[in-house]
């Protein structure tokens, strides 16, 4: 298999701008409120993709375990992306990969139920009161009810 390295610059021209965005967005939040998820956020609730970020921040310092812990599906994201990136990149036939993507997407589509499943069991079973599904206090919802608490006649 040869490495379709035509391909990759096309997608580098196309998506270095969203890429850009997404970074700012990702250093602002954080930098301004302190959190990335919009769901927390706005309305405090975990979203199900919550820990997913420092499950990877996990992996990437070699604390598997731990990872698997804050949310399993860091797992799918390894895996998944290794087979998009290669299923992109390394198959030339354009037929072939057609065929690939399909099969794909209907992986990702089961995994993405399965993610919403284990979201139900977590809020269940661990919210509100476990690391990652947690309720945060400080979110907009809040904030704007504070607000409007103070114009309200006693």
């Amino acid at each position: 298999m040869k490495f379709n390295k035509e391909r990759l610059i096309q997608d580098i021209k196309n998506l270095y701008k969203p890429a850009i965005a997404i970074g700012v967005f990702i250093v602002l939040f954080e930098l301004l409120f302190h959190k990335i998820c919009p769901s927390r956020l706005l309305w405090g609730v975990p979203c199900p993709g919550c820990g997913i970020t420092r499950a990877m921040l996990l992996v990437f310092q070699g604390r598997f375990v731990e990872a698997t812990r804050m949310h399993p599906f860091w797992i799918a994201v390894v895996v998944g992306t290794v087979v998009a990136l290669g299923t992109r990149y390394l198959i030339q036939d354009e037929e072939r990969y057609k065929k690939i993507n399909k099969i794909n997407e209907k992986i990702l589509f089961v995994v993405l139920l399965a993610c919403l499943v284990y979201y139900a069991y977590r809020m269940k079973t661990m919210y509100p009161n476990h690391e990652p599904m947690i309720y945060e206090k400080d979110n907009l919802s809040n904030w704007m009810k504070q607000f409007m608490d103070h114009f309200k006649t006693p």
